[in-house]
């Protein structure tokens, strides 16, 4: 497709395609809203996996990156909360300091594509389902 039928294409991505919700609240409007008006969106956070397979034409992205930071931990019970954007390197840096780790071993696709460290977030970690080369002795 070239770019001139990209542009007239109903889901061409232009500049102020990017919605950035402050929290859950507006994350669940905002889908509502392109779900009535039959908009499609992609979800990102860090956009660490973005790269992997076809780019999606999408008339939105909903950027959830503000939706980061640990709720709630409790290390004696394993017990960890998190918001769909936060880093799993944070997540790690928190675990660390009880001397835990997570259960799955989060793979890097960050020396691939950009060429320095970036594990993304816990949400692209459950939503891509890539546990790393310890997924075949602990599953994922």
């Amino acid at each position: 497709m070239s770019i001139e039928e990209k542009q007239d294409f109903p889901t061409y991505q232009d500049s102020d395609s990017v919605e950035y919700p402050e929290n859950e609240k507006k994350v669940s409007e905002l889908i509502k809203q392109f779900h009535k008006s039959n908009i499609p969106i992609e979800l990102i956070g860090s956009g660490s996996k973005r790269k992997i397979g076809k780019p999606l034409q999408c008339a939105k992205i909903l950027n959830l990156s503000k939706l980061s930071g640990i709720i709630e931990y409790f290390p004696e019970e394993l017990y960890i909360k998190v918001k769909a954007c936060t880093p799993i390197n944070q997540i790690e840096e928190k675990l660390k300091k009880n001397k835990q780790q997570l259960a799955f071993e989060p793979i890097d696709f960050g020396y691939i594509f950009s060429g320095k460290s970036d594990h993304g977030t816990a949400a692209g970690q459950v939503a891509c389902n890539i546990s790393g080369p310890r997924r075949f002795k602990v599953g994922s």
